[in-house]
């Protein structure tokens, strides 16, 4: 049998066409060089503090040389390096400063949704839930976290 008979028999149906493609694909995985493990670098340690909604308001992005912090599920991220989603005029520009935990499970960037007043979230939705546990995730990878969100007490 010569290679044009061979090729031939191989990509008559697609079956034999689909595993054609996906020994290829494993055998370019298998000789592709393997990454180099980049030098660990060593970064301060971040702090964690707490933060009151009030103390929080400070961190909205008008101050210059001041993080963006926003307030997800009772934790504070810095969302510095996504000013342009969260700073001033940005499209998530009033999540900065505060907690978005309710904005984020329902959607919204109306301003009903911000609160002075700590928000107990008790009237969300099992859905509503699920959708800023999601939100929380995206902010677990993206983001630093950086302190907590407390009551006026402390707590």
């Amino acid at each position: 049998m010569d290679f044009n008979s061979l090729v031939t028999a191989l990509t008559s149906n697609a079956v034999n066409w689909v595993l054609l493609c996906a020994d290829l694909l494993l055998l370019k995985e298998l000789l592709a060089p393997l990454p180099q493990s980049p030098t660990p670098v060593m970064q301060d340690p971040i702090l964690l503090r707490n933060f009151t909604l009030k103390s929080l308001r400070v961190f909205g992005g008008t101050t210059p040389n001041t993080p963006i912090l926003v307030g997800v599920n009772g934790k504070v991220y810095d969302v510095s390096r996504g000013a342009q989603f969260y700073g001033p005029g940005a499209a998530y520009g009033n999540f900065g400063g505060r907690d978005a935990s309710r904005a984020l499970a329902k959607h919204s960037f109306d301003e009903s949704m911000f609160t002075d007043e700590p928000d107990s979230l008790s009237d969300l939705t099992p859905i509503e839930w699920e959708t800023l546990r999601d939100w929380q995730g995206h902010f677990e990878n993206k983001y630093d976290h950086v302190g907590f969100l407390v009551n006026d007490k402390g707590e």
